[in-house]
């Protein structure tokens, strides 16, 4: 039985438990509810960390596969079967040796091996920054991917260069086929809307990470493990809040392109006092099952299917929805006991983006579609520099991280959102 099975057994059987005590008013048994909840919520993160580390484990096989695209897509569309230059980048930075000469850079500062390897795509060694080796990079990523996100829904590409990128999108929920009589003459056409997006590559760096040198005599000390936690963390909510929100420059966000262009897929709030009885769960404070059924219907039928279809919010909204039934007393909050399957709200799966407005008057506190139809786009790998002598006056190294990064709404149309 694998760690994610164990896990997910586990977590089942306290949810089942939190579920015969939903409905009690006993003081003791709401305390008890809040206890396993805290536990279900441990064990979720711990299957999350689990499965991430194997699906990236793949991904990054497929990715240094020769006969792989130019753009490596996450979600393994299909794009292009020409140009090796990325894959021939991620087979030096999954090398043993290239991890070592790394780690030998983070700790003294030296990049006399690293210089083996350059030019690695656009980087020389005379700008002073280092590609990271892949396995570096793969632990930044999940810690970016536990922060939340459209990291964790949307569509992924990697590119080698960061040059504009034009991307086709078409619209074509409008159009039907025809019935033709017999021997009627040539048959009509009907064309798709087409149109595209242009995709850019936006810097964001993880600021400075000041390292006492101190730390370094210690033998337990790993900079390695600090550094990925510090730049998977401020990197992840970097770019959640820029993919949802926008970051001020070219990334407009996916809130942002759905109030502006589709004010019809706005959803007003019917809020939980259906579900509860409660006159004071009112539109402007809470969410009921009645707001995640209309978020669904206001999403054309066409968009409904696919994995990456579900539900977006705080994580403060979901988990106010743990102990909410709908109208025939079934809980709308589905846990999966299967391995890479995820839990799900109303027959959909959900994640968590903590860039997204809390439950209250006047907010957007859910989106729902397919969030295959929001593309993000990372330009090579990731960097790193280290800050020798900056800070020796305070007996202290630097590091920064920078990855070059976009977001883009492909079809504004394949969402809704709820509006308090």
């Amino acid at each position: 039985m694998s760690l994610s099975t164990r896990l997910r057994q586990e977590r089942g059987q306290i949810v089942e438990e939190m579920r015969k005590l939903c409905d009690s008013k006993n003081a003791a048994d709401a305390a008890r509810w809040r206890e396993l909840d805290a536990k279900q919520e441990e064990l979720r993160i711990k299957i999350q960390t689990a499965e991430t580390n194997r699906l990236d484990e793949e991904l990054h096989m497929l990715a240094r596969d020769p006969e792989r695209p130019l753009i490596v897509d996450h979600n393994n569309y299909a794009i292009s079967t020409d140009a090796r230059s990325l894959n021939a980048v991620d087979e030096v930075r999954a090398k043993p040796e290239y991890r070592k000469a790394f780690r030998e850079y983070l700790t003294t500062g030296e990049r006399h091996e690293l210089r083996t390897y350059t030019p690695l795509g656009s980087i020389s060694p005379a700008d002073g920054s280092t590609l990271v080796p892949v396995g570096f990079q793969k632990e930044v990523d999940v810690h970016m991917k536990a922060i939340g996100g459209l990291r964790l829904c949307a569509r992924i590409i990697t590119t080698p260069q960061g040059n504009s990128l034009q991307w086709p999108t078409e619209e074509d929920t409008s159009n039907a086929g025809h019935w033709m009589p017999q021997n009627s003459g040539p048959v009509a056409q009907t064309n798709p809307t087409f149109s595209n997006v242009t995709l850019g590559s936006d810097l964001l760096s993880s600021d400075q990470v000041l390292v006492p040198v101190e730390l370094f005599q210690d033998s337990a000390f790993s900079i390695e493990a600090l550094l990925t936690e510090s730049f998977g963390i401020r990197l992840g909510r970097g770019t959640a809040s820029a993919y949802m929100n926008g970051n001020g420059a070219n990334i407009v966000g996916l809130l942002p392109t759905l109030t502006a262009a589709t004010p019809s897929r706005a959803v007003a709030a019917v809020g939980a006092n259906p579900n509860s009885g409660n006159s004071g769960d009112t539109a402007a404070n809470s969410l009921g099952s009645d707001d995640f059924a209309n978020a669904i219907t206001a999403v054309d039928p066409a968009y409904r299917l696919g994995p990456r279809v579900g539900f977006l919010a705080n994580q403060s909204t979901f988990d106010k929805m743990r102990n909410v039934k709908d109208k025939y007393g079934r809980p709308i909050w589905q846990v999966s006991l299967s391995e890479g399957q995820p839990d799900k709200i109303m027959g959909y799966p959900y994640w968590y983006d903590q860039s997204m407005q809390l439950i209250g008057s006047g907010h957007v506190p859910l989106i729902f579609g397919d969030f295959a139809k929001y593309i993000i786009r990372d330009v090579l790998g990731m960097t790193v520099v280290r800050y020798n002598e900056l800070y020796m006056v305070n007996h202290q190294l630097g590091y920064e991280a920078f990855m070059r990064t976009f977001g883009q709404v492909l079809n504004a149309q394949a969402f809704s959102y709820i509006q308090q």
